[in-house]
């Protein structure tokens, strides 16, 4: 049984209420293709919930600054800790990234095959 993380094609997601005052936030941008493969390539399928037949979508969200990743975090949880922790880890390796400062959410889906 193989598995593989799957970036969905979601974009533009509204970011979600923030107590930080009034101000209203612009709303998250989805992730363009060549870097969505990017983040891909980082995210492994835990061995774990390739044997427990566990498979979902995490939705992460994340700002950039500077072309560096910040503030990752997960935004909706597959149900398994251990495929959102993956996403988590998986993104959070990036080191720079190609794009512009900003808010962005990327759905990331487990599928095994």
């Amino acid at each position: 049984m193989s598995g593989q993380a799957d970036m969905g094609q979601e974009k533009g997601m509204a970011r979600p209420p923030s107590d930080s005052g009034n101000r209203a936030k612009p709303a998250a941008r989805g992730v363009p293709d060549a870097v969505r493969a990017t983040l891909l390539a980082h995210i492994h399928y835990p061995w774990l919930a390739r044997r427990m037949g566990w498979t979902g979508r995490v939705l992460i969200g994340f700002r950039v600054q500077d072309r560096r990743l910040n503030e990752v975090h997960v935004l909706e949880s597959s149900g398994h800790d251990a495929l959102d922790r993956a996403a988590m880890r998986g993104i959070s390796g990036v080191r720079r990234i190609a794009l512009t400062d900003g808010d962005y959410r990327l759905p990331v889906r487990f599928v095994l095959q």
